[in-house]
């Protein structure tokens, strides 16, 4: 026995969406750490890549505590490197192959260039008026809380190592905060800041925040780790806009990170003209004329505007081209929002006897298996796994194109006796410590692309 482990992710996939969603991405299969259904297409640009590309500028930030703004060199990097990871991964993905060779690797480089436009946007607009009143403290760091212990050491006391080292059988909350910052005016004052991509930032999605449980039980942890209190949490929410068809039939996303409009060059009439938006800037009802073309921005020639912004490639052009105000209309800052004490305790209350029952609900399933042969196909199997865990059978909440990755398993398409031959993947934990548990244990899960849900 050892340490288990939970996170947020999990957690709200259980209580909100579906428990056999939960038991079958986090449990299921022979390295008991779950299946992740194989990404089906090229992979869009989600969360992780502009995470990852957002990391390094926090990193800077925290290792110069005095900056008020992060140089442009710096961003350039992390912008250049998160979309060169993405393209890479995308073209490595095998699924390049699988279509026409010229749509691939225009989807590729549309999302490559939102990637880096996003994080450009946030380099330029949020970072600077983020140092001016804070200084970072924290960057994407692990951070673990141990509940209902059981060695000894005490609930809510070291770490995970600590706890595993003495054998301990207690419940791990997982979490990584984006960004801990403090305030430079009030040093006793601390901020917890989360980045999240949206296609829409609506006036729910924002209110929506001040509730869940992503902020609230990641601040426990750290707050441990650091011997401070934080009293504010914000989300940093970054617009990617829809994804919708054209005339033509051909999605594209509605991003202006991705795309501009541009009136061909009629000489000598007027050379070659770009607007962000297709609109006039008197903003008066009157429209561009149809000759204004919607332009993807990654394959533009900008070199004939002038040498005077020193880039390296059009994205970066084009984004350093747009005005702060629109560069701004791609970030949403939303909050402050006050500590929440009575989610704070009552969600990790609860937690603990939600999760034994969990570790109840896998035991028996897993005598089940043992019994069966481990053919989880087998009828006695499937009684067991429905006796302990519940289907919502909410399976298209969002619509067909959007459905659950594991609706073939429930509803026993084609291949469901037998996943990991037919579309999936072990399951690679996300957090580090689950993830180290795993290699211990002598399960290496491999390193594929998988669908993201965003």
């Amino acid at each position: 026995m050892a340490l288990w482990y939970v996170d947020r992710s999990r957690f709200e996939t259980g209580t909100q969406e579906c428990s056999w969603k939960r038991y079958l991405g986090y449990h299921f299969g022979p390295s008991g750490y779950g299946i992740a259904r194989q990404a089906q297409s090229l992979p869009l640009a989600t969360g992780t890549g502009v995470h990852e590309g957002l990391d390094p500028l926090g990193q800077w930030a925290m290792a110069h505590p005095e900056a008020t703004e992060i140089p442009l060199e710096v961003i350039r990097a992390a912008a250049t490197e998160a979309r060169e990871r993405y393209q890479t991964n995308a073209h490595a993905s095998g699924l390049a192959g699988m279509a026409d060779p010229e749509r691939v690797n225009f989807v590729i480089g549309e999302q490559g260039a939102l990637i880096a436009g996003l994080i450009w946007c946030a380099g330029l607009e949020f970072f600077p008026d983020l140092l001016r009143d804070h200084q970072v403290i924290a960057v994407e760091t692990e951070e673990t809380l141990v509940l209902d212990c059981t060695c000894g050491l005490g609930s809510r006391i070291g770490t995970a190592a600590d706890h595993d080292a003495r054998a301990c059988q207690g419940i791990c909350f997982m979490s990584r905060p984006d960004l801990i910052t403090r305030a430079r005016l009030r040093p006793d004052s601390h901020q917890y800041w989360e980045y999240k991509t949206a296609g829409r930032i609506t006036p729910a999605w924002q209110e929506s925040w001040e509730t869940k449980i992503q902020f609230h039980a990641g601040i426990v942890a750290c707050e441990q780790r650091l011997g401070i209190r934080i009293d504010e949490t914000y989300v940093v929410g970054l617009y990617k806009g829809d994804r919708r068809k054209n005339r033509e039939g051909v999605a594209q996303q509605g991003s202006v990170c991705c795309y501009g409009y541009k009136l061909p060059a009629v000489p000598p009439m007027h050379e070659e003209k770009w607007e962000a938006l297709w609109e006039d800037k008197t903003r008066t009802p009157q429209r561009l004329n149809p000759k204004w073309e919607k332009t993807p921005i990654w394959l533009a020639d900008f070199d004939k505007f002038g040498p005077e912004l020193e880039a390296t490639d059009s994205v970066e052009y084009w984004i350093r081209w747009l005005s702060p105000e629109l560069r701004q209309q791609q970030i949403a800052i939303v909050g402050p929002f006050n500590r929440q004490e009575v989610l704070i305790q009552g969600f990790l209350r609860d937690l603990v006897p939600h999760e034994r029952q969990w570790q109840t609900a896998i035991w028996n399933i897993y005598q089940a298996l043992d019994a069966a042969g481990w053919e989880w196909a087998d009828e006695r199997v499937q009684s067991e796994i429905g006796a302990n865990v519940q289907r919502s059978w909410n399976c298209r909440k969002f619509g067909s194109e959007h459905h659950c990755p594991m609706e073939m398993l429930c509803f026993r398409q084609e291949g469901w006796q037998d996943p990991l031959a037919h579309g999936f993947v072990l399951r690679r934990p996300h957090h580090i410590p689950e993830l180290d548990a795993a290699l211990q244990a002598g399960v290496i899960p491999p390193e594929v692309e998988v669908e993201e849900e965003e």
